[in-house]
């Protein structure tokens, strides 16, 4: 019954937009029982069982997923879903299917990151959390996440990049400002080092 596998289809995206994950689910498995086939009916619901916290189900739906199988929102639900069960080593090669195909999605440079660094790859978790920064400058954890990955490497050029963005999204304390006006400093912007100790001595009389 072609309305009846629709009305479940319609049920389940209306259960997930309200975060209702365990009625969602049941809506999609009846929609295909109905209809294996249904278009996107599987990535969505693969979705919604990471979601609903079912990781490994949701690999093996999207295995049965026919026809193009190196899509973006494959990659990036299977990304996910392997984090989320400990598989990292599967899980980056498919963040790094995503950014290949879609390079301007900060999240995914974000999500990326942090992987990497689960798998003691600081370089390329540096790399990611620069990416993801450059590409969301309004975000604050990016940022941060920036700075905390360029420490670990000292990484003075990159750490920078993000005070400079930081400080126009939230008031810096008293310690971050020392220590970017060192990095200034070190780097031969005396003037700009000069100035940022000069408030520093203004706010601490």
């Amino acid at each position: 019954n072609p309305q009846l596998a629709r009305a479940y289809y319609y049920a389940g995206k209306l259960y997930a937009d309200q975060l209702l994950w365990e009625e969602a689910v049941e809506s999609f498995r009846k929609l295909l029982s109905l209809n294996p086939r249904y278009p996107n009916a599987r990535l969505e619901f693969a979705g919604v069982l990471l979601e609903a916290g079912e990781p490994q189900q949701a690999v093996e739906e999207l295995e049965k997923v026919e026809g193009d199988h190196e899509t973006a929102a494959i990659h990036r639900t299977l990304a996910r879903a392997y984090r989320k069960s400990g598989n990292n080593a599967k899980a980056i090669h498919h963040f790094e299917k995503v950014i290949a195909q879609d390079s301007g999605d900060a999240k995914m440079h974000f999500e990326a990151g942090e992987v990497y660094e689960d798998l003691k790859r600081p370089q390329d978790a540096l790399k990611a959390f620069r990416h993801g920064a450059l590409l969301a400058p309004e975000s604050l954890e990016m940022q941060e996440r920036l700075i905390e990955a360029a420490a670990v490497l000292r990484d003075e050029p990159a750490a920078l990049e993000g005070y400079e963005r930081l400080e126009k999204l939230r008031q810096l304390k008293h310690v971050e400002k020392a220590y970017f006006a060192y990095l200034y400093q070190r780097h031969g912007n005396r003037k700009k080092a000069l100035k940022m100790y000069e408030e520093i001595l203004q706010e601490n009389p």
